[in-house]
């Protein structure tokens, strides 16, 4: 009995060696019956066991790995940096792979970039494969941040440019796409919808906003396809005015391009003390058209609306009631253009009050007009205002004299 033993112990490397050996050529001759017939190797040539784990991270049996061709046609696979490790009965294939399938509900191609472990045995000596695992590609994070914001950014920038192609061309042509724009109380869904609004939004606005647009990213997180990014973006015009607004986009990688799917946008509130500096520059600058007697760049200021009013006593002379607003506060306007003057004069004002509700302002004060080194008139104004835009406008003026 110990002899039969020895002899089995001796025997025992050449019977590994014996076996029939698994090479690279035979992992591309499998991987060309598997695209040739996917379903009908599956059945074949995989062992009664078979496992498949997706990038997912679910682990599906044979069945329900059959299953998946019901929605996806692979019709690719383009491998790397193969290596074939061999025990026996036993090998273990790992490769980089690209791969592109079709999903067949909606039509769509999606390239995939992901790295395979095999393992396969020798039964009778076929060699069936018994698992496989697909994991996502290893990345490298600084060019995938980058390839994110340039999307980010380019799509701003398209849209503030009012290039209707180029700003659709960075969102995923899916029907889960989502757009939501707080500030105007839109909650779009689907790309067809958001690309109809766009549409809409450019024939109705196609003067380009040249205003300056920065970026300042809080945090990027990439997950495989996927990527959450929160950050802000702030909007200077020309006049110098800024506003800014919160972003969180969701993006995923579809044929190894980033693409936004989701975007929310929200404006940030502005800090107080910055909109009373803004109101006040308003307020300061509208008088200062009259007093440089430009009247015409006095409507520059106010926002242009029917609903735009003015009340004084003094208009009364001039138009023949004491208050002006729609057709007749441009009939004011219009007179003002031939009978305004530059006048030299200095403007002193006192008891300065505003209160600021989101995007109306109520400002008062006391206004006294010095000519000479003397106060030739003392008057108590009331001005409201609205944020359009991103700048404060004059929707109405009243004035009351101070004796």
């Amino acid at each position: 009995m110990k002899k039969t033993i020895t002899l089995f112990v001796v025997m025992l490397p050449h019977i590994i060696l014996a076996q029939k050996s698994f090479t690279e050529a035979d992992f591309k001759a499998m991987n060309a019956r598997y695209l040739k017939n996917p379903v009908a190797f599956m059945q074949n040539e995989t062992t009664p066991n078979f496992v498949y784990t997706g990038t997912d991270g679910i682990v599906r049996d044979k069945v329900a790995s059959l299953k998946i061709y019901d929605v996806l046609e692979e019709i690719s696979r383009d491998y790397s940096n193969i290596k074939v490790q061999q025990n026996g009965a036993g090998a273990v294939v790992t490769s980089q792979m690209k791969h592109t399938v079709i999903i067949k509900p909606t039509g769509q191609k999606r390239i995939d970039d992901e790295v395979l472990t095999a393992t396969l045995v020798n039964q009778n000596g076929k060699w069936l494969l018994q698992s496989a695992v697909h994991s996502m590609a290893p990345v490298d994070i600084n060019s995938e941040e980058a390839a994110i914001k340039k999307v980010i950014e380019g799509q701003t920038q398209a849209s503030y440019d009012r290039d209707l192609e180029k700003s659709l061309s960075y969102w995923a042509n899916v029907p889960n796409a989502s757009y939501v724009l707080t500030s105007l109380n839109a909650n779009l869904t689907g790309f067809e919808q958001i690309k109809n609004t766009y549409t809409y939004f450019m024939k109705a606005n196609p003067t380009p906003d040249k205003s300056k647009i920065e970026a300042s990213y809080k945090s990027i997180t990439i997950k495989g396809n996927t990527a959450f990014v929160k950050h802000e973006e702030a909007f200077t015009n020309e006049k110098g005015n800024t506003t800014k607004q919160n972003c969180h986009r969701y993006l995923e990688k579809i044929n190894t391009e980033w693409k936004l799917v989701g975007s929310v946008v929200t404006p940030m509130p502005t800090i107080k003390t910055d909109d009373e500096v803004a109101i006040k520059k308003v307020i300061e600058a509208e008088t200062q058209s009259y007093l440089d007697g430009h009247p015409e760049k006095i409507t520059d200021y106010w926002s242009r609306k029917p609903s735009d009013e003015f009340q004084s006593q003094q208009i009364v002379a001039w138009i023949g009631q004491p208050y002006a607003k729609a057709e007749t506060l441009n009939k004011l306007n219009e007179a003002a253009k031939n009978l305004v003057k530059k006048k030299d004069i200095k403007i002193e004002r006192e008891d300065f009050e505003i209160r600021i509700n989101k995007d109306m302002a109520w400002a008062t004060y006391t206004q006294k007009a010095i000519a000479n080194g003397t106060v030739a008139q003392t008057i108590r104004e009331t001005r409201i205002l609205e944020r359009i835009g991103g700048e404060w406008k004059i929707v109405y003026v009243g004035e009351q004299g101070v004796k």
